[in-house]
């Protein structure tokens, strides 16, 4: 196997682990918690980031549309996603300094709560399990991009949904 085959057989690992870590930031307990999940997120968006420039001239022989079909997730990542999660390890740096026991606050709850910050990062774990798929194993891409765009959609209605409620907690909390 070459180098750019095993970078692609890895690619989703990444993102999926990113996607997972920052679909859970509004539950962590503590600032502490919070700041070195939003770290683990970060290095997992690098990871995925690094795998596919690594992986692109693979993809480019093999299939440049589902290239093109990856990388536009990706992007949508780094433009939204990337820039909120380190606005949140920033506001939560001070929380996490007083101690390590410091209770997560209600509006850094809500922050990492919102549906741009897990949506995209998620819908790059979908898009780099269906390029896996499509590149290695000669199935039709049309239905596969197609489950990935709905499931893509509850997604997005899943986040979108929970955001309002963590924002009302953090507005009427006392």
């Amino acid at each position: 196997m070459t180098l750019p085959l095993l970078l692609t057989l890895a690619l989703p690992v990444p993102w999926i682990a990113a996607g997972l870590v920052a679909g859970a930031l509004p539950a962590v307990p503590t600032a502490h918690t919070l700041l070195r999940r939003c770290r683990y997120a970060l290095l997992a968006i690098g990871a995925g980031g690094v795998g596919l420039f690594a992986a692109a001239g693979w993809w480019l022989t093999r299939s440049p549309a589902v290239l093109a079909v990856l990388a536009a997730p990706v992007a949508a990542a780094l433009v939204t996603a990337v820039p909120r999660l380190v606005r949140l390890s920033d506001a939560a740096r001070p929380f996490a300094a007083a101690g390590r026991s410091t209770p997560t606050p209600r509006a850094l709850r809500a922050a990492a709560g919102h549906p741009l910050l897990a949506t995209p990062i998620q819908i790059c774990g979908y898009g780099a399990t269906a390029a896996l798929l499509i590149g290695l194993g000669g199935i039709d891409a049309s239905p596969v991009l197609g489950a990935v765009a709905v499931v893509s959609v509850i997604t997005a209605v899943a986040h979108a949904s929970r955001y309002p409620k963590l924002v009302g907690m953090a507005l009427l909390s006392r």
